[in-house]
């Protein structure tokens, strides 16, 4: 999981606001971190699927990074987090 369950205690400790873009991986390591046995987790305010097709183009930082490809292969999800209203 890496960095996620620290981007998710820096957010919720300054009961920030923002919007996370990750891979819409099926079954992904962090999804109990972001769901309950039923819904999204307060703090998830709102979610966008961003389904794959051969127009995306998102540059990446460096060659490690998931989004240097030109042609993603995979869906994302936008998630929208608020935690200042937990």
């Amino acid at each position: 999981m890496g960095f996620f369950p620290h981007f998710l205690q820096y957010m919720r400790a300054g009961g920030e606001k923002g919007t996370l873009i990750a891979p819409s991986w099926s079954p992904a390591p962090c999804s109990s971190l972001l769901v309950t046995r039923t819904a999204w987790k307060p703090f998830i305010t709102n979610f966008d699927n961003l389904s794959a097709y051969s127009g995306t183009f998102l540059p990446g930082s460096s060659s490690s990074n998931i989004f240097i490809h030109e042609k993603r292969v995979f869906d994302l999800i936008a998630l929208r987090l608020d935690f200042g209203c937990v």
